[in-house]
């Protein structure tokens, strides 16, 4: 006999979606913090760029492995 209900996801399957979604929900928040700061602040980017840069990406760097951790 057949499951009435095989139009719906599993739980496992709703969790990964929405994991995927929340993920994509981060990163999007994190870009777009990232390109207001820079925007702001974009004279005294042209001063100290380089330092900020690596900063930066340092950030960026330690933000994905812990997202890798978590997710």
């Amino acid at each position: 006999m057949q499951s009435s209900q095989t139009w719906a996801m599993s739980s496992a399957d709703t969790a990964t979606k929405e994991t995927n979604w929340l993920s994509l929900l981060f990163f999007l928040m994190g870009a777009m913090n990232a390109y207001m700061f820079f925007r702001r602040q974009r004279d005294w980017l042209n001063q100290q760029g380089l330092r900020l840069i690596k900063v930066a990406l340092a950030s960026f760097g330690c933000a994905a492995l812990l997202e890798a951790l978590i997710f």
